[in-house]
């Protein structure tokens, strides 16, 4: 595949995910700007403890086997039993998550809100890791067989329901809505995605119960170090909410909104990455091919598309925050300042980690994650510390920027990459654009003409040049155009 069809297939692998990020983004401004308005800073960070605690409990008990579960689907499409003992697997997992939840449901209660009055809430929530777990299972098989335009069917009716149900519960109940929003977003979802697990008829697939074992053994080694990278991450993760709730339960809303905009807000790369470029990866390493400058391209693109959102979303801060969720959550500006930077560290660092995972080397990825995690929760804690929130995505900026050598350092080691000079001319350049805009914001006074008119040329240029880039090496003005025409 010469390098043109290469940019071209990723640049149409990220336009359709990110058509779809669209929706989800929209309902998910919706939902967000209602709940905000409802539930304020200290509803948001509580909302932000809950989710933290169901990932911790989801990443704990499914060993790492949504990964490791992608990857051998991908690997051997045609293999029908791998999907039956796949499903049977993570069901088991979604039911052992689900028993912990309920059994420690008083435990769970109290870290997470320093008394056990809400332990039958978390009872009721038990229901959710099953049901996910079906879920979980179909994303993974549709992911797996590339089968995209459903994924994207899937992914666009639930997050519409997912919205409906979780305003719902909001309107009607408030704060108390929190948890019976959590287990109508599993039921509806769950819903949504039995049509495709009804279409797959696992009933009719055969697995014996040596394969069923086997199959097994092999998620479970592959994915255990996965499951632990999963779970170290959130009690980093945990561990920086509950210190910013101690600080000021306020400041726990900020830091969730903050990553809203940061990993939500900009998911359409990443989506990708996750949904396309890892499967991609994985079958260029079963096949010998040379990834080099598949992995190249990947950044070029993902890096020309992420740097005109960011840029847009630097200009039009105190315009879009308030707009998204609430005067309230304006001070989030602060954690965005250098926050939204590492966003273009992490369109380096995400292809370069999905590297280690696709030649199934899970030890070192392990490590890597760890390493990463550390960093993270280190950084973070003393930069806020010193700084405030503002330190909070100072420290974000330095973890990735550091962690983007340490990668570097790794695959091209190994001989498995090197930036091309594309990519560290698009590296520097959207770098460069990101520095001069945040510059601004230090030279001149806050909310000034002169500083809205300097982000404002920063941005123009800077988009201009990733549009015409990406028009280069994707004929991008000519695809827009045929779509208009059509």
């Amino acid at each position: 595949m010469t390098d043109k069809k290469t940019h071209n297939k990723i640049f149409k692998s990220i336009s359709i995910f990110g058509s779809v990020q669209a929706i989800q983004m929209v309902c998910k401004i919706i939902s967000v700007k209602i709940t905000t308005d409802i539930l304020g800073p200290s509803g948001v960070g509580l909302i932000g403890l809950i989710d933290n605690v169901i990932n911790l409990i989801t990443q704990g008990s499914s060993f790492g086997i949504q990964t490791i579960g992608t990857q051998l689907i991908a690997k051997e499409r045609e293999n029908k039993s791998n999907q039956k003992g796949l499903f049977i697997w993570m069901f088991i997992c979604g039911v052992l998550a689900g028993l912990f939840c309920f059994v420690f449901s008083g435990f769970l209660s109290k870290i997470t809100f320093d008394s056990d009055a809400y332990s039958i809430h978390f009872k009721a929530l038990s229901v959710y890791f099953v049901f996910f777990s079906i879920i979980n299972f179909s994303i993974i098989v549709l992911k797996g067989l590339n089968e995209i335009k459903k994924l994207i069917k899937y992914q666009i009716i639930s997050t519409v329901l997912i919205s409906l149900s979780t305003i719902s519960c909001y309107v009607l109940w408030g704060i108390d809505g929190i948890f019976p929003a959590f287990i109508a977003t599993s039921l509806v979802t769950f819903i949504v995605y039995s049509f495709y697990l009804w279409k797959l008829d696992l009933k009719a697939i055969s697995i014996t119960k040596t394969d069923f074992l086997s199959q097994g053994k092999y998620l479970f080694s592959k994915g255990s170090l996965l499951a632990l990278n999963g779970v170290f991450g959130l009690v980093c993760f945990f561990l920086i909410r509950l210190y910013l709730k101690e600080s000021n339960p306020e400041y726990l809303g900020f830091y969730d909104i903050g990553n809203l905009f940061l990993v939500s807000y900009f998911g359409i790369i990443f989506t990708s990455l996750a949904s396309d470029f890892f499967p991609t990866l994985t079958n260029k390493f079963a096949q010998k091919e040379d990834v080099k400058s598949y992995v190249n391209i990947q950044i070029q693109t993902s890096i020309l598309i992420s740097t005109p959102l960011i840029l847009i979303m630097y200009f039009g801060f105190d315009f879009i925050i308030p707009l998204l969720t609430s005067n309230a959550f304006l001070p989030v500006r602060e954690i965005l300042l250098f926050g939204l930077i590492s966003i273009l560290c992490k369109t380096i660092n995400y292809p370069l980690g999905y590297i280690v995972l696709a030649i199934d080397d899970t030890k070192n990825y392990f490590y890597q994650n760890i390493i990463g995690d550390i960093l993270n929760v280190v950084l973070i804690l003393i930069f806020f510390h010193f700084f405030g929130l503002i330190g909070i995505g100072l420290a974000m900026f330095i973890q990735y920027f550091g962690f983007n050598f340490y990668l570097w350092h790794f695959v091209s080691k190994r001989n498995l990459f090197a930036f091309d000079s594309k990519s560290m001319r698009y590296i520097l350049v959207c770098f460069l654009f990101s520095f001069l805009i945040v510059g601004c914001e230090f030279i001149f006074v806050a909310q000034s003409l002169l500083l809205y008119i300097s982000k404002a040329i920063v941005a123009l240029i800077g988009v201009t040049y990733c549009i015409f880039e990406l028009n280069k090496n994707n004929n991008f003005f000519d695809s827009l155009k045929k779509k208009f025409i059509k």
